[in-house]
């Protein structure tokens, strides 16, 4: 397991008058469809900015306030599944409330890959402060697996590992996404160190769930994806020099 951080953070906060460095947004997926419906492009994009349209029946987590400068993109059709009204009991994602998780039968990409992507506007970094995982629990059957990915991986535009966690046959509870009782979920926490870059790519890597007797790679669903923006070093010191400058003319 490798685990790496651009470290940008502590850049850009030497005055907490600029721009809200903890701003962020919390995708919790809650929505007023069914499950099974797929995941609108325009869910998490640009959220606080009134100029964006923001799809009517969904919700975000407030825990990090808004992220106006930044666009989310998911690959490849991905659905909202969990506990909508009423709730589906032959699909329930550990304790997590709604989840999104990979078509099994979607056409084209790479089969079994979930991936999710953060793009930050010229001038700001997204950062990723953590997301948590699940596996279905069958509450009508009394049946759930804890199912392992083959890889967990976080990464920047260009494809730079930021963080990874690879299926070890050593140490399979490596990549193990919890399904069985009693219901919980897996949080992948980077809050004390975030993950920041101009983009920003989540990528589950679900293949070692695609079975001779059928796939499960829709048995695995993300929640609750925390991310926030940052303006860019650059952009950051050109904010304190204007500062600086203020306050001389001020103090004159």
């Amino acid at each position: 397991m490798s685990f790496r951080s651009l470290g940008l953070i502590s850049v850009l906060t030497v005055s907490a008058g600029l721009v809200s460095q903890a701003a962020g947004t919390v995708l919790t997926f809650d929505f007023g469809g069914s499950n099974g419906s797929q995941i609108l492009d325009s869910y998490g994009d640009r959220v606080g900015d009134p100029n964006t349209f923001q799809p009517p029946g969904f919700s975000y987590g407030t825990e990090y306030g808004i992220t106006p400068n930044v666009l989310v993109d998911y690959k490849p059709v991905l659905r909202l599944g969990g506990a909508s009204n009423p709730a589906d009991p032959t699909r329930v994602f550990g304790d997590l409330n709604n989840v999104l998780y990979r078509d099994r039968n979607a056409p084209g990409f790479s089969p079994g890959i979930l991936e999710i992507n953060l793009f930050a506007d010229a001038g700001f970094l997204v950062c990723l402060y953590s997301f948590d995982l699940a596996a279905v629990y069958n509450s009508v059957t009394g049946f759930g697996e804890d199912l392992p990915a083959r890889s967990i991986t976080v990464t920047d535009g260009a494809g730079t590992e930021l963080y990874r966690i690879d299926y070890d046959i050593n140490n399979p509870p490596s990549t193990l996404i919890p399904g069985t009782l009693p219901l919980r979920h897996r949080t992948f926490d980077f809050t004390s160190s975030p993950l920041c870059a101009q983009q920003i790519r989540i990528r589950i890597d679900l293949t070692q769930l695609i079975t001779v007797g059928g796939s499960k790679v829709d048995r695995v669903g993300i929640d609750n994806i925390k991310f926030g923006q940052i303006p860019t070093p650059g952009v950051s010191a050109m904010l304190l020099a204007g500062l600086a400058f203020a306050g001389s003319r001020r103090r004159r």
